[in-house]
């Protein structure tokens, strides 16, 4: 689907961020380099590694957190096209059959399939930090931030796929990498 965006007075780097959220996509600037990827592609990535929890590797201090309870159960986008007389309307229930409230989508879209992704991807920001880790774990240069890892834990709600957000590698009394972790979502 082709169209045409003006930028107006954005700044070009929140234009771009808008444009790319609107779209499911992500955006990364390293290296003196711009990127736009989808979050979705990467988090189906196969795990670099398993971390267990308690395991030696694992160090202590690490923390789960859950945010479950404010989690959106679907989005619905609405948009009446004025000139048309045309309203657009779709709704996305959550994948993972959360319960909660619904999330109201109102921003412009020019057909049905723009108003699918624009819920998918609505759906899938607001709900993508309901499940986050912190932990330290024993030095290993394969975790870097974007990739993904598998936690094994005793606690039922603990394992699954994790999305390591940041990774902070240091070398000290010996090597420690310091990960920032989200769930990975699925069916987004």
């Amino acid at each position: 689907e082709i169209y045409t965006l003006s930028l107006h007075d954005a700044p070009p780097i929140s234009f771009l961020l808008d444009l790319c959220e609107g779209e499911g996509l992500a955006l990364k600037i390293h290296d003196g380099r711009l990127t736009v990827f989808s979050e979705a592609e990467r988090e189906a990535t196969a795990p670099v590694t398993t971390l267990e929890v308690g395991s030696s590797r694992m160090l202590p201090g690490w923390r789960f957190r859950s945010k479950a309870f404010q989690a959106y159960s679907a989005a619905a986008v609405a948009y009446r096209e004025t000139r048309k007389g045309q309203v657009i309307t779709y709704f996305f229930p959550d994948p993972e059959e959360r319960t909660g409230p619904v999330l109201e989508v109102k921003k412009r879209v020019t057909s049905l399939a723009a108003a699918e992704r624009l819920a998918r991807a609505s759906l899938r920001k607001a709900n993508a930090r309901t499940d986050t880790a912190s932990m330290s774990v024993v030095g290993d240069p394969v975790l870097v931030a974007g990739v993904v890892v598998e936690v094994a834990g005793p606690r039922r709600g603990m394992a699954g796929r994790y999305l390591v957000e940041k990774a902070a590698h240091s070398v000290g009394d010996g090597y420690v990498v310091g990960l920032e972790l989200r769930r990975v979502l699925e069916g987004y």
